[in-house]
């Protein structure tokens, strides 16, 4: 329930209110022991910090997101942990490091068979090399994200890749 309604909070953009709720939340899965939900909280957490400009906090929960969600074997909310913590260091164009979390992100989106987030791991490794100045790579990505996009039926995923093309 507090997962939820910090979800509707985070939706319209009370930040604030919604980090309130993840953190409720997380005490109580810490209580718990429920390692897999603890997780999906410090996720949430981490990208509402990300919204509020808490950069070093967003940083640190997302970086401890990895971590819990790697021993406790939720492979998919690891891969959402990375891209998040990719997408933070995106905005603070530390590419390399950015690049590093998507393609480890892109490896477990792979393993486990999560076609659309390999695609967007795919267009978040364009956007990075494109920032970089490789076109080269930046378009090959591309189109091994369009390529997915089409095959899953992503349209927002789509969209972004032909944003991209220009």
């Amino acid at each position: 329930l507090l997962n939820a309604m910090g979800i509707v909070r985070w939706t319209h953009g009370e930040y604030d209110r919604a980090l309130e709720h993840y953190q409720r939340a997380l005490g109580i899965f810490q209580q718990l022991d429920d390692q897999a939900h603890a997780g999906l909280m410090l996720n949430s957490i981490g990208v509402t910090l990300r919204k509020l400009g808490r950069t070093d906090e967003a940083a640190a929960r997302l970086e401890e997101a990895v971590q819990l969600n790697r021993e406790s074997g939720q492979r998919l909310l690891e891969g959402h942990s990375l891209a998040a913590l990719g997408d933070l260091y995106y905005d603070h164009e530390r590419l390399d490091d950015a690049r590093g979390c998507y393609e480890r992100s892109l490896a477990l989106r792979q393993e486990i068979g999560d076609r659309s987030g390999e695609g967007w791991m795919l267009y978040y490794l364009a956007r990075v090399h494109a920032s970089q100045g490789h076109a080269d790579l930046a378009r090959e990505y591309t189109a091994q994200a369009a390529a997915i996009a089409a095959e899953c039926e992503n349209v927002q995923l789509l969209h972004a890749c032909q944003r991209m093309r220009g």
